[in-house]
């Protein structure tokens, strides 16, 4: 497969500051990261770079891992070719390291030695492909560059996808989860407060059961908008499971503040009725907050305690059902 065919088939996603496909077919104009500690290998494989990806420039050659990641935050490569036995020796696991698997950079391997072994760890890790040095030549290193950016422009698609949910558009828990995490070391570097909204909707059984698909999607949709609307531009909402929503109140000046907001939260959800498809519908809703460093100092605990105030609502108010949900009526 030409690399012509794969960037007309998956074009890199916008915004993603990967080099786009040269419609000759080519693979010149690619940025790329070469971590080995032979400089003699890594000079030749930047010249089998310029040979068999038509370019003249481009490549980075740096002989460590700290170097590497000082690269890789500082500028945007397409692909690190990395020296398996080096960051073997640096320690797959460590944080560092860790990172090159979670960038949009693609990550192909190389070795010096022809280990299955080696091969499935270093794909588990995150590698798109497993290079023996030895049986390299110009056109083994453009097919690589090629197979590699194919799979991960895919692997960033599929992800936009499932951190996306596709009812309402909001973030999922993976993105939400990655918001609070961004969140949370900010405020601690920052010294802020960070409020946590966990958003349960009540009421919605009857919904579910007595309409088709397209109502309660709406319904949800809706209740999305309007949590939205009641939150700064800053702030992050998403759907985390079928009848909950989650928000995440950064810079707050207070607990009482996330009170407050809680309350204007709870109320845009169940003040006005929903209209749908001729339909008017009502909901109920609980919000469980936490409040950082107030309540909890890291994510995991953060998310527990709010969880735990929303269920403590469900059950101190339990879940309103509708007596007669086409009209509104509790």
């Amino acid at each position: 497969m030409s690399w012509g065919t794969v960037a007309n088939a998956n074009p890199p996603p916008k915004g993603t500051g990967q080099s786009t496909a040269p419609q000759s077919g080519a693979l010149g104009g690619l940025r790329v990261l070469i971590v080995d500690d032979d400089l003699d290998f890594a000079n030749t494989l930047k010249h089998q770079i310029f040979e068999g990806c038509a370019q003249d420039g481009g490549v980075v050659v740096v002989s460590s891992i700290e170097a590497a990641d000082e690269q890789l935050r500082a500028h945007m490569f397409d692909v690190c070719l990395l020296d398996f036995e080096l960051a073997d020796r640096f320690g797959l696991k460590r944080e560092t390291l860790s990172r090159f698997a979670h960038i949009l950079t693609a990550l192909v391997f190389l070795s010096n030695r022809p280990s299955k072994a080696s091969a499935l760890r270093a794909l588990s890790f995150g590698g798109k492909d497993f290079l023996i040095k030895s049986r390299l030549s110009s056109f083994d290193v453009a097919k690589s560059i090629s197979y590699s950016l194919y799979w991960k422009y895919r692997e960033i698609e599929l992800e936009a996808n499932t951190v996306h949910d596709q009812v309402t558009g909001l973030g999922t828990v993976p993105l939400f989860d990655e918001h609070l995490r961004h969140a949370l070391e900010v405020a601690k570097r920052g010294k802020e407060k960070i409020g946590l909204l966990m958003i349960g909707l009540t009421g919605m059984e009857p919904v579910l059961q007595d309409y088709n698909d397209s109502v309660s999607d709406e319904l949800l949709k809706q209740v999305g908008e309007r949590i939205v609307g009641k939150l700064r531009t800053s702030d992050v909402v998403a759907r985390l499971s079928d009848q909950q929503f989650g928000a995440i109140l950064v810079n707050v000046k207070s607990d009482a503040i996330v009170k407050s907001i809680t309350g204007a939260v709870t109320d845009t959800i169940v003040s006005k009725p929903y209209t749908i498809n001729g339909y008017t519908l009502k909901i109920g809703a609980n919000v469980g907050t936490a409040t950082y460093p107030d309540h909890a100092p890291n994510l995991d605990d953060l998310k527990f305690v709010a969880d735990k105030a929303l269920s403590e609502k469900h059950s101190k108010h339990g879940t309103s059902k509708i007596k007669d949900h086409a009209f509104g009526y509790y």
